[in-house]
């Protein structure tokens, strides 16, 4: 870690920093109060300090009493989400709480209600466990009996309980003579926010198909030690919402029929018919005497309580009908919600707010990820949350590893399927020359002896090298609940561990010095890394980062990483494959991680790897430098194109244009002929057309049309150079078909006196034939690789 008084000069610069929010590549800029600085966008919002604003002292202590009374009011408001909850069956608000707030359906991305908080069933669950059982605790009144289950006013505790959280965690734990953000603790809280609200940012389809190839293998050894293996559990984790919705609709056709026996009662009430004795005689006379209008609204109250009142547990479960359901053995169903269930009065930190309420305080929702389906203790269950079943299944799975003499195994074969998939993608994606995993190879370290060193994955594409790094190893539960030693410890062996070996391989395989070079059975390896002129370095992972992969810069400002080395692009390998999917091209990805690693030096954050991508394809993901000295750019809600989109190929919702960059015609041409020139240099040549703004862009293409009618008019070659933010240049030329044998050694000839003129770190040479309609005939690239990899 870095010493106390740079870490300390570090917050002080940085709390000094203003935010900007951006949303769907339209920028939204917050007001001042005094200290206080606000940006809202949509329901998100950010806040920052100004240590320095002369109000601050009693800005600061006004705040930290109100956060000092979190505790307090959570348990408060916890006491009246119980008292709400009292006269009713946990599992009928349970589910009505789930209904309103939970992704209830796939052709609508978006819950029913988005006032109150995502988990707020799991979060109610937490609460409702503190009984021993989950019949009412008290009768109802007559008015709660016609008001039924308030699923809003609990979502609204829920989210006023969870908005006070962040800010608490990180003030609780602040030194009092900190000042300015601590960026270890920021991280921890970053942490501690995401495991607040958000399950899991990969898809369904991803993490299934992921458990697939990670425990498949294994299914025997899974059996014995849990009673169910990874396609088992996941039948059964897709059967959960069908059986449910089957006992909503159960509930609800009774509810229509009773409906149609009292409009039949009540019609014979009036002709002075009897009253059937099953039903209630004063309440059929009492609405016979209606006019049939408000009658006929009672009904459908009537109906409307019925569904509410009993819903939750009519939608509960047998293990005997979850495994008809999924097609398992009872006892397979048995096993696998024995391992995701848990039974009221039995909830696992009951201990501890029966101890210290206060110092328990926080931790409701961690507490809920490992069982987020009830059990009633009658023998049926009802789940509180079905995306925490799906992302928990891997850690249910991996601990059962755990405790079988199959271990070592298991953990070489995910490390194996990692490296795979992460080299299998961005080769594909490059249409490399070639790749390798698993290289092993021998280097002599700055201390003159010779060691052992790996690389997970080497590819080649033209003049581009990539190193891959893949960690398939996780966040221990200390770690994710943020415990400091343990989590420091988690990051260096997932994150920092991955930067040094990238930098070693780099050092030792693409500048040459490594030796033995060997394949993972042991054959040696000739890699051939001449003319390379880029590296690209890539960490992938397998657990999920999300709260440090898209601000990797913290772990600099941290001083878990160093600050004057540049950082690999940190990408989960779910969010990897989709962007290597849906990149347009080689270079589009390759520009990507270019414009990634841009975003790490400005220290650009966002929520998902996926929020930068969209950006990126939205508008290219550019920020100039000057324009940011100030100010911290946050990206928000970028991706409902892309869930639109993913869920529309997959058929549960109506199909959407695939998502894609926007480039103009001329450009996209100028790209696809740079595509089919035979240059191992291609890619960056494109790579300088995509850095391009759309000016610049539009500036070569009519430049080629203007050199067109330059040598129509004289017959004599011409040519126009285009230089871009002092970096690189663009030059066209055009000649005569009689010197089109000429036009490669004019292109070098030109591109060596441009780079040593302007010093430029790239320049790129088109060459175009009079006549053949703009074709390029020829190209030359020209790269500085000692600066290339330096912005």
């Amino acid at each position: 870690m870095a010493s106390k008084k740079k870490r300390k000069r570090e917050r002080k610069k940085r709390a000094r920093k203003q935010h900007t929010s951006t949303a769907g590549g339209e920028e939204a800029r917050g007001f001042t109060y005094g200290p206080l600085s606000v940006v809202q966008e949509g329901t998100g919002l950010q806040i920052s300090v100004d240590h320095d604003h002369p109000d601050y002292e009693a800005f600061h202590a006004a705040q930290k009493a109100q956060i000092d009374e979190t505790p307090a009011r959570a348990l408060k408001l916890r006491e009246e989400i119980a008292e709400l909850c009292a006269p009713f069956h946990a599992f009928d608000v349970v589910l009505a709480v789930w209904m309103a707030y939970g992704k209830t359906a796939f052709d609508s991305l978006k819950p029913l209600h988005t006032d109150g908080f995502p988990r707020a069933a799991e979060y109610v669950s937490h609460v409702l466990l503190d009984r021993d059982g989950p019949e009412p605790v008290r009768l109802p009144s007559d008015e709660e009996m016609r008001r039924g289950i308030d699923p809003l006013a609990l979502g609204h505790r829920v989210k006023e309980i969870i908005a006070g959280y962040p800010v608490w965690f990180y003030e609780r734990q602040r030194a009092e003579d900190d000042e300015g953000l601590d960026p270890w603790l920021e991280l921890r809280t970053r942490l501690y926010m995401h495991r607040l609200a958000v399950g899991s940012f990969t898809y369904e389809w991803q993490e299934e198909e992921t458990l697939h190839h990670l425990f498949d293998p294994f299914g025997k050894e899974l059996t014995s030690a849990i009673g169910f293996d990874a396609t088992q559990a996941l039948a059964l984790e897709q059967a959960l919402a069908p059986l449910v919705f089957k006992g909503i609709g159960a509930r609800a056709t009774l509810a229509k029929e009773s409906g149609e026996r009292f409009a039949a009662a009540i019609a014979a009430k009036r002709k002075g018919l009897g009253v059937p004795t099953d039903m209630p005689e004063n309440l059929v006379s009492q609405l016979a005497a209606l006019p049939k209008a408000d009658a006929a609204r009672w009904i459908k109250h009537l109906q409307g309580s019925w569904i509410g009142l009993a819903v939750g547990q009519d939608a509960s479960f047998t293990a005997e009908e979850l495994a008809q359901a999924a097609d398992v053995p009872a006892e397979v169903a048995k096993a696998f919600l024995a391992a995701f269930s848990v039974r009221f009065g039995h909830r696992c930190d009951r201990a501890e707010w029966e101890e210290d309420p206060i110092k328990a305080v926080g931790g409701e929702l961690e507490a809920m990820r490992g069982t987020p389906i009830l059990d009633g203790g009658d023998g049926r269950y009802l789940p509180a949350a079905y995306d925490t079943v799906l992302y928990g299944i891997r850690d249910v799975l991996t601990e059962a590893l755990k405790l079988t003499k199959v271990w070592p195994k298991f953990d070489r074969h995910r490390a194996k399927v990692l490296e795979q998939r992460a080299v299998e993608a961005i080769a594909a994606r490059l249409k490399a020359d070639w790749s390798h995993t698993g290289v092993e190879y021998r280097f002599v370290d700055e201390d003159g002896e010779e060691k052992e060193g790996e690389a997970d994955g080497v590819i080649r594409a033209g003049t581009l090298a990539v190193l891959v790094e893949a960690k398939a190893g996780g966040l221990a539960p200390s770690a994710r609940r943020t415990a400091p030693a343990r989590l420091e410890r988690a990051l260096n062996d997932l994150l920092v561990s991955a930067h040094n070996q990238l930098q070693r391989s780099q050092a030792s395989l693409v500048r040459g010095q490594a030796t033995a070079v060997t394949d993972q059975a042991g054959e040696a390896l000739s890699l051939d890394f001449e003319g390379v002129s880029r590296t690209l370095r890539i960490a992938v992972s397998l657990e999920d980062l999300s709260p440090f992969a898209p601000t990797i810069w913290q772990l600099q400002a941290a001083g878990l990483l160093p600050t004057d080395e540049r950082v690999p692009w940190v990408v989960g390998i779910h969010e990897l494959e989709l962007i290597c999917d849906l990149s347009a091209g080689p270079a589009q990805f390759v520009h990507y991680v270019l414009r990634r690693q841009r975003a790490i030096r400005q220290h650009l954050w966002a929520m998902d790897e996926m929020d930068f991508f969209m950006k990126y394809l939205k508008d290219g993901l550019f920020f100039d430098d000057a324009e940011i000295v100030d100010t911290g750019i946050e990206l928000h809600s970028h991706t409902d194109e892309l869930d639109e989109y993913l869920y529309g190929e997959r058929g549960l919702r109506p199909k959407t244009k695939r998502p894609k960059q926007k480039i103009a015609g001329p450009t996209r041409e100028l790209l696809r002929q740079i595509a089919g020139i035979d240059n191992p240099a291609k890619i960056e040549a494109e790579a300088m057309i995509l850095e391009m703004d759309d000016e610049g862009r539009k500036q070569i293409a009519s430049g080629i049309r203007r050199l067109e009618r330059m040598v129509t008019a004289d017959h004599k070659p011409h040519d126009l150079t285009l230089p871009f933010q002092d970096d690189f240049a663009v030059s066209v030329h055009c000649v005569p078909p009689a010197l089109k044998d000429e036009l490669p050694a004019r292109l070098r000839n030109h591109g060596e006196g441009r780079s040593a003129h302007s010093n430029l770190r790239r320049w790129l040479g088109l060459g175009v034939v009079h006549g053949d309609r703009g074709r390029i005939q020829t190209m030359t690239v020209m790269l500085d690789p000692t600066r290339l990899e330096d912005e």
